[in-house]
């Protein structure tokens, strides 16, 4: 959680009633930026596994791009992890 507090401004902030939703993808963006760390796998070589461009990983990981439920799987697939969603009340 350091990374979203230390994060300077945003380009096209989103309004008050979009924040939690903003928040939300800040934090898995965060989360994917930890485990390739921890994975020592670079932006590059991540984004050849998932059949993506290296630039598209720096905007996921810098909370500048949204991403699918699918894209979700092919990184959790190349770090070795499971991808757990939830819906609670």
């Amino acid at each position: 959680m350091n990374f979203l507090r230390n994060r300077k401004t945003f380009k096209n902030r989103p309004s008050d009633g979009d924040r939690g939703e903003y928040r939300k993808q800040l934090e898995m963006s965060c989360n994917i930026l930890k485990l390739r760390k921890q994975k020592k796998i670079s932006q590059a070589e991540l984004a050849k596994k998932i059949g993506m461009k290296q630039i598209d990983i720096i905007k996921i990981e810098a909370g500048k791009q949204n991403f699918s439920i699918s894209t979700l799987e092919k990184i959790a697939k190349a770090f070795g992890c499971e991808l757990k969603i939830s819906i609670s009340e």
